[in-house]
């Protein structure tokens, strides 16, 4: 994951051909929209990469129509209108949402954007497939990284997270 004037930089095919080299299954660009990801897309299908991208709470149906047409891997749904980060509960609108992205898609829907804790996983996974938990993982590795029981703690919360979702 990373942002596209970066990755633009980089190249588009040198990021296919690394990202697909190091074992990734696909890559998500938040910043990059459909309508300006040609390139992008032909470099990553080349390679066998999923080309992941986001679709908002605020997405009229032809917008979700284009996005779940170049996906792969699965659709991104972002869970609430803002910045991602941890904390803050789903929209109680999701799951209506989410069956409406359904209709275009036959793709798994993952849903992220503050899921933080197993109560918003078990609500996200009540009507999506995944729940998205970067920003959750990123700040407890940053809060415990000079522990020893860092793993563990990894681990765990990755267990509960699973656990709400099953």
């Amino acid at each position: 994951m990373g942002y596209a004037n970066p990755f633009h930089g980089y190249g588009w095919e040198r990021l296919a051909t690394d990202a697909a080299g190091c074992g990734a299954d696909g890559v998500i660009i938040p910043d990059l929209p459909p309508e300006d990801a040609e390139d992008w897309i032909a470099a990553a299908r080349a390679y066998n990469l999923d080309t992941i991208f986001l679709a908002a709470t605020t997405s009229p149906d032809a917008r979700l129509e284009r996005i779940a047409g170049v996906c792969t891997g699965y659709l991104y749904f972002v869970t609430r209108l803002g910045v991602t980060g941890v904390g803050q509960t789903p929209s109680e609108t999701l799951g209506a949402m989410i069956d409406r992205a359904r209709r275009f898609t036959r793709l798994p829907i993952a849903a992220g954007f503050g899921i933080s804790e197993p109560d918003h996983a078990r609500r996200v996974c009540a009507r999506a497939d995944a729940a998205i938990v970067g920003s959750a993982l990123v700040k407890l590795i940053s809060e415990s990284a000079d522990s020893p029981d860092l793993v563990e703690w990894v681990g765990a919360y990755c267990a509960a997270m699973a656990q709400a979702c099953a």
